[in-house]
């Protein structure tokens, strides 16, 4: 009976820690998601001016380094409250800061809010249950790495090349 009650307690904490971490605004979330089916993917490319001959020659070839990836795909989220908002503007940051010099890269910013089925194709790479999503893809589009939730530019910088 005992193991049955801390088993219990551990359960509720576990999904308690979750609903925690995907943000306080999960009413609006899911009634946004029903009331954006039919808009477009919102998706943004971001070019990064650099000095480097290798960057701009090909970019895949970096410093004399070889990048593992060739496409990243980040997941935001357009109707967030500010906390959320903030979480995925500093992994956005930490994303561009990752990429100075990597102009070989190409990058796709969607939100989970606004492209459910684009969202629903990554979820079997890897699903997404904190915004922000970072999908890490090699050149043959497979999973190099997936981030979720807040994370630093080193974290991401560490798995390009």
């Amino acid at each position: 009976m005992r193991a049955h009650v801390t088993a219990a307690k551990t359960l509720v904490l576990f999904l308690w820690v979750i609903l925690l971490g995907a943000g306080c605004n999960t009413e609006s979330r899911a009634a946004s998601k029903a009331d954006n089916k039919a808009q477009p993917i919102e998706a943004v490319s971001i070019k990064i001016k650099t000095s480097d001959k290798k960057a701009r020659e090909g970019g895949k070839e970096i410093h004399g380094k070889k990048t593992k990836v060739a496409k990243v795909i980040f997941v935001g989220q357009k109707d967030a409250c500010h906390c959320t908002k903030d979480r995925i503007k500093g992994s956005w940051d930490a994303l561009q800061g990752a990429l100075i010099g990597t102009n070989g890269i190409e990058v796709q910013r969607i939100e989970v809010d606004v492209d459910e089925a684009m969202v629903d194709k990554l979820d079997k790479l890897g699903r997404i249950m904190v915004v922000p999503g970072i999908y890490l893809m090699d050149s043959h589009g497979k999973l190099v790495k997936f981030f979720q939730g807040q994370v630093s530019q080193d974290q991401i910088a560490k798995e390009i090349f």
